[in-house]
């Protein structure tokens, strides 16, 4: 059985930065470097957040999102089961070997707080 290729790397690393998701353990770092800072939330998806605990929520669940191929409708009813909304359709989104060597369309499905 041969290993599901990773889309996207868990960090990236270059000589000056190292970027990766945030984890809960950095809210109170990015709560003092910049989440409370209303100058940097300006143009943000936020607004500047009270406290540690805001950032530490926002990090934890602000949204979840899932792809599903077009044609795989019992994902599709899992996801609106599960409470998901459908918010689109990416045209040649995701390869799906086992279908096609070429990538398919796919909906965008998500659940926000």
């Amino acid at each position: 059985m041969s290993a599901v290729p990773q889309l996207l790397p868990e960090s990236i690393l270059t000589p000056r930065l190292r970027l990766r998701r945030p984890v809960a353990a950095d809210a109170a770092a990015l709560f003092a470097a910049y989440t409370q800072d209303s100058r940097v939330c300006r143009y943000m998806i936020w607004t500047p957040h009270a406290s540690v605990r805001v950032t530490e929520d926002f990090i934890a669940s602000f949204r979840v999102h899932a792809a599903c191929d077009v044609e795989n409708r019992p994902s599709q009813r899992a996801l609106e089961k599960a409470g998901f909304m459908r918010e689109g359709r990416l045209e040649r989104f995701t390869v799906h070997p086992n279908i096609s060597p070429e990538p398919r369309a796919c909906y965008m499905y998500a659940r926000c707080r």
